[in-house]
């Protein structure tokens, strides 16, 4: 049943008991007006019997009109039925009235909670969903609790990432019924196969490519960054497309990489004074954009290799290829011995902390081994430098050369020979013969020392011949 049709007949059922109420009441009224009528007629009709037995005439107020009556029909009247006075009740309307607005505003009042209690129970807020995720906590538990599950479209866009929500059917604030559709629009991020049109980057600065990069969603935009002695930092020095990219028509998904200048390669110079050696070798190593040179000078007082001053002052920024000068403690100066007096092998033993002495063998055409030959640094001279080395070169005397039985280990011993100073030239011959391949036949110089210039003729086997039957030895050649 509709409220309608309920209050309807609650209606009719309240208008039916009004009228039945009011009917018993008139009723009753009816009998006590017919009473007091009657006992009021009875007594004027015994009055006018008196009257009229006195000589008196009276007009009963209930004869008809035109005629008078005799005291017989008078008392004939006496069995007559009175006529009814009607009493009328002027609170009647009243009370209907009062109770048909009661009545009324009774069903408003109940009409009106139903529908509250039907809004409470089936309504809900619609809360604000766009710029969040789709999928967040905070909408799952919403659907949930409202018993709502809103219809999810889903559309490209630039502005919104993958997955955030763009718009909603229903504005925010506003009521949502049960049942009612709500519809969510729903980004799939930008279109990767879309072509983007690019901009001269060489026109543009690292911050408004990125802005570009940003504003297009092209995540495939990726930086790099170099030095450059030309380009001013934070310009473009070169662009590298990926292999299937078209610069013409490039699509959101191809990849492109911006290389990007740092300017001009600069190293700031730091306070290096009072540091020791190993703290100028790291440096060093660590900025090899730059030309560090070393100079050292004598100095009691502070120990050697020791930053005594830098050319440039500390915070200073160098560009690429400038010098750097550094002046090191040498400490006390070292004067080099005279090491012709000295053998070979003193030299070797010498032992001098401050000086480190290097002895190298060479050949030599009149000095016999083991003897002085000479020394780069001259004997006296004071030696200011931070690790003072001297080389000392003693004779190996003339070559010796040895008897070579095959030719695969000629030209490796003749070549140690000559890095060692000499100049032996060999003349190699391959001769027919049935001895073995590579074996010597004939070698011009052996088991002797030879000069450092020294040609050596040497005969080898091609083992191409056969064996003679009556040859019972074989022969050498020497």
């Amino acid at each position: 049943m509709s409220n309608s049709d309920f209050l309807s007949a609650f209606s009719k059922e309240v208008t039916q008991k009004t009228e039945n109420e009011q009917s018993t009441q008139h009723e009753t009224r009816k009998q006590l007006t017919k009473k007091e009528l009657d006992a009021s007629i009875n007594k004027k009709i015994a009055d006018e019997i008196v009257a009229a037995e006195n000589g008196e005439e009276k007009s009963y107020s209930f004869k008809k009109t035109g005629e008078k009556q005799t005291p017989a029909q008078r008392k004939g009247a006496l069995i007559k039925a009175p006529e009814h006075v009607v009493l009328e009740d002027k609170t009647f309307h009243k009370r209907k009235i009062i109770k048909y607005l009661l009545f009324s505003t009774t069903t408003v009042v109940m009409v009106f909670i139903g529908f509250l209690i039907f809004r409470m129970t089936n309504a809900t807020t619609m809360p604000d969903w766009v710029n969040q995720e789709a999928d967040s906590h905070n909408i799952r538990t919403w659907q949930i609790n409202s018993r709502i599950t809103p219809t999810i479209e889903l559309a490209y866009s630039t502005e919104f990432l993958d997955g955030i929500i763009m718009s909603q059917s229903v504005a925010p604030g506003e009521t949502v019924m049960r049942g009612s559709s709500v519809v969510l629009t729903v980004s799939r991020g930008a279109d990767l196969n879309e072509i983007v049109p690019l901009p001269n980057f060489y026109e543009m600065t690292r911050a408004q490519i990125n802005t570009f990069r940003e504003q297009n969603r092209m995540r495939s935009i990726n930086f790099s960054e170099e030095n450059h002695p030309e380009i001013e930092a934070n310009h473009v020095i070169r662009l590298e497309f990926s292999a299937n990219a078209d610069s013409e028509a490039f699509k959101r998904s191809d990849a492109l990489t911006v290389v990007i200048s740092r300017g001009p390669h600069t190293v700031q110079v730091p306070n290096m004074i009072g540091d020791e050696r190993d703290e100028v070798d790291e440096f060093i190593t660590s900025n090899p954009e730059i030309n560090i040179e070393l100079e050292f000078e004598p100095n009691q007082l502070i120990s050697r290799g020791t930053v005594l001053r830098q050319s440039e002052s500390p915070g200073m920024r160098l560009a690429h290829g400038a010098t750097l000068t550094l002046t090191l403690s040498a400490g006390n100066p070292v004067e080099i011995p005279d090491f012709s007096r000295m053998r070979r092998i003193e030299a070797l033993e010498f032992d001098e902390e401050e000086l480190f002495v290097n002895v190298i063998e060479r050949y030599h055409p009149t000095i016999n081994y083991g003897r002085f030959i000479s020394q780069d640094i001259e004997s006296g001279t004071e030696v200011y430098d931070e690790d003072p080395a001297v080389t000392v070169t003693y004779s190996l005397g003339r070559p010796w050369i040895p008897r070579f039985s095959t030719v695969e280990n000629i030209e490796r011993e003749i070549v140690l020979i000559n890095d060692d100073g000499a100049s032996i030239f060999l003349d190699i011959r391959h001769i027919n013969s049935y001895i073995d391949r590579g074996v010597v036949l004939r070698q011009s110089h052996y088991d002797q020392r030879v000069d450092l210039n020294q040609t050596i003729l040497i005969e080898v086997s091609l083992g191409n011949l056969t064996r003679p039957e009556d040859d019972l030895n074989d022969e050498e050649f020497n």
